[in-house]
């Protein structure tokens, strides 16, 4: 592991400069070690894993999508690891990654970058960090993760709550919650895993949600028969929009014991849309207290909480949650692009990339591991580490700003959300995929067996006749 010391030059010249070491951030640093490209790897932790390595993941966290979609090149899961693995074993799983392509030694860790700014006379760029020497580069690679600050709760509205507010982020397990009555503000991946997690250990639980114009599904990992449910795209051709619709529907029609979402939610949380149209909400524990009773779901607004309630209003005019022990807030997270804007200069305007990683005036940089919707972390891992590497190696040529500016337009006006990094929709996932990676230069199977010299088969054409529908933009 790379420190700082007195013998350390003052700054170090490399071609690439990775910040962050989490799936996206390892892959990356991998790959480019693959093409012995001389790089760096910037750690803010003590440790590298990113977020899986992260004490805020609590106790009861399981992957989304099932473990043959979520593969780290040549690295297949162990016979001990379940359909779909709990947070122990993807952090283990990342950890034995980074030990056998020993990454943890190229990383600096302990090392939160504190400025990165172009140099336009070299054409480098400088990287300042809170530990070890400056970086100067020709390329860099932020691969920080989709996630930006916590958001917090308005104190306006919750200052006259006398119970214990906490984000989502600090809490594990239900233990310290029992014989409490609970409230979760929100209605997203974090709150309803939480939400049935507290109500599968008897605590009472009420999720107060703002209504919605176009509210989410929430699905179980499992289809109607008991099989895995595999609901990436991933451009696997065959899986059609239309056929993973149905067999979400059908998914959750068993698990609410042949109920329907409008039977169990408010109607205005009744999704309208299509089941995997929408952001990634996966929570069998949560469709099981709604079919029990053991969670109750408002819609509506907090307007003001008193020392043990909450007031909040909704269009048919609203009401009173009262004996609250505990907040939770599930309100989410600002995008990764704020945490950009505070250390980079130029840096982009926002998260919406030409191909999904690259920012239009700002020069020889990527964006890696933004990505929404139904695909598997690992996957778009894959793609921005090639298309990364092609274009560290010289292979991929971008093009002037304006054009990029252009792809972003067009790609937003019809893609799913009406932004440029969700991919769901298999015929967008599969022209990114074709332009990062080239015509044959893929380089994950997805049950983990090949590695960089494997060839992607999947062809570029959905074969869905779905119309993309659009919806607000994710977050």
């Amino acid at each position: 592991r790379m420190a700082a010391s007195a013998s350390a030059p003052a700054v170090k010249r490399v071609r690439a400069c990775v910040v962050g070491s989490g799936i996206c951030g390892l892959v990356a640093a991998q790959r480019l070690r693959e093409l012995d490209v001389e790089s760096v790897l910037l750690e803010k932790e003590a440790h590298v894993g990113g977020i899986w390595a992260s004490p805020s993941m609590y106790k009861a966290v399981t992957i989304q999508q099932h473990k043959s979609e979520f593969v780290l090149p040549g690295k297949p899961w162990g016979s001990d690891a379940p359909d779909f693995p709990s947070v122990g074993h993807v952090r283990r799983y990342i950890r034995e990654y980074a030990e056998e392509h020993k990454l943890d030694e190229m990383a600096q860790l302990n090392a939160p970058v504190r400025s990165a700014a172009w140099q336009p006379a070299s054409k480098t760029w400088l990287v300042k960090a809170a530990n070890g020497p400056a970086v100067e580069t020709d390329w860099l690679a932020m691969a920080t993760g989709n996630l930006g600050a916590p958001r917090t709760l308005d104190g306006r509205v919750y200052g006259g709550f006398d119970g214990r507010i906490l984000h989502s982020t600090e809490y594990y397990h239900p233990a310290p919650f029992q014989g409490k009555h609970v409230v979760l503000i929100g209605f997203g991946a974090s709150s309803v895993e939480i939400a049935g997690d507290l109500a599968r250990a008897g605590v009472r639980v009420t999720m107060l949600a703002r209504e919605e114009a176009h509210a989410d599904w929430v699905l179980p990992r499992f289809g109607a028969g008991g099989q895995p449910l595999r609901l990436s795209a991933n451009g696997d051709v065959a899986a059609t929009r239309r056929s993973r619709h149905d067999a979400a529907r059908a998914a959750v029609r068993a698990r609410l014991g042949g109920k329907e979402l409008a039977d169990v939610l408010p109607e205005a949380l009744v999704p309208q849309g299509e089941p995997v149209d929408g952001r990634i909400i996966v929570s069998e524990m949560f469709l099981d207290a709604l079919r029990d009773g053991t969670v109750s779901v408002v819609a509506g607004d907090a307007r003001h909480c008193g020392p043990d309630s909450i007031e909040y209003r909704n269009h048919v005019g609203g009401g009173t949650i009262r004996g609250v022990d505990a907040i939770i807030s599930c309100v989410g997270f600002d995008n990764a692009s704020g945490l950009w804007g505070k250390v980079m200069a130029p840096a982009p305007d926002g998260v919406d990339l030409y191909q999904t990683m690259f920012a239009p005036g700002v020069p020889q940089a990527g964006f890696l591991g933004v990505g929404y919707g139904f695909v598997a972390a690992p996957t778009f891992a894959l793609l921005h580490a090639e298309g990364f590497a092609r274009a560290v190696t010289g292979e991929l040529e971008l093009p002037p700003s304006d054009e990029m500016r252009r792809w972003i337009a067009e790609t937003k006006a019809r893609n799913l959300k009406g932004a440029t990094n969700v991919f769901t929709d298999n015929e967008h996932f599969a022209s990114v995929k074709k332009y990062l990676t080239g015509d044959a230069t893929a380089y994950a199977k997805a049950d983990g067996s090949a590695g960089s010299a494997a060839h992607m088969k999947q062809g570029d054409e959905d074969g869905s006749s779905d119309q993309v529908q659009r919806g607000s933009h994710l977050a």
